[in-house]
């Protein structure tokens, strides 16, 4: 599993468990994830990277590079996270 900055994961375990976030960093073996909304980007959430599911999305660049110059905003970050998985469902009807 390559889960790198911009992946978007499921958690697979926890009080989190189901919930969908992106990966903002990568520290000391373990995740720092954020939604914009539950775990917002001013406290991401720090997890193993053992319990989240990679749904093999990705943020968008344009997503990547706000989160990379500190520019972006929760809602920016939810709503990008959101947009991906509605893509991605669309395309099985």
């Amino acid at each position: 599993m390559s889960l790198n900055f911009g992946s978007i994961v499921k958690s697979t375990s926890g009080r989190d468990k189901g919930y969908v976030f992106a990966v903002i960093d990568k520290r000391d073996g373990k995740l720092l994830l954020s939604d914009g909304r539950k775990r917002r980007l001013e406290k991401p959430k720090l997890k193993q990277i053992k319990h989240v599911e990679d749904l093999n999305l990705t943020l968008s660049e344009e997503i990547k590079k706000e989160l990379l110059s500190g520019e972006i905003t929760n809602k920016k970050l939810y709503r990008d996270i959101k947009e991906s998985l509605k893509n991605k469902f669309e395309s099985f009807d």
